[in-house]
């Protein structure tokens, strides 16, 4: 079944608790840990260059491995990253349980497809699906939520 355009329109008032706002701020969380990381894989390499003399090759693994870690590090222990911290949100599985780090491997494995054209093939499944999933979130069977309705969970390690 498809969504026609204004079946999606009708989905998207704007508002900090709609659909339309909370992917907004999902995309605000993208970009503040995509500045994290790479702030931080940037002085990394910096510093490896600068006291073990690496080469450029040499961290060609590193980007790719940072940027999963961080995911995996962050949602699969505390289910939010800094950047969905600072925009009230929380990556909980279908219980609205933390996702813990399985969970968050594979939501992070999934960025591949998602992220896409800057996210569009993320934002398009987003559009159309229940609970503002992307392609990650189903497979994983995870939603991103705000933050206050999972603020009483605790984190969970499986």
């Amino acid at each position: 079944m498809t969504a026609s355009g204004s079946q999606i329109a009708s989905r998207l008032p704007l508002g900090d608790g709609t659909n339309a706002g909370r992917l907004a701020r999902r995309a605000g969380a993208v970009v503040v840990d995509a500045l994290i990381v790479g702030l931080v894989l940037a002085l990394a390499a910096v510093a490896l260059r600068l006291f073990l003399g690496g080469s450029p090759s040499a961290g060609r693994w590193g980007v790719p491995v940072g940027y999963i870690g961080y995911y995996i590090a962050f949602e699969g222990t505390v289910a939010t990253t800094p950047g969905k911290r600072l925009f009230s949100l929380a990556v909980v599985d279908e219980d609205g349980l933390p996702c813990g780090p399985r969970k968050a491997a594979v939501r992070t494995v999934c960025r591949a497809v998602d992220g896409i054209g800057f996210y569009i093939v993320g934002v398009a499944v987003a559009l159309v699906t229940d609970g503002d999933r992307r392609l990650g979130d189903l497979a994983a069977g995870t939603r991103v939520v705000d933050a206050d309705d999972s603020a009483d969970r605790q984190p969970v390690r499986r």
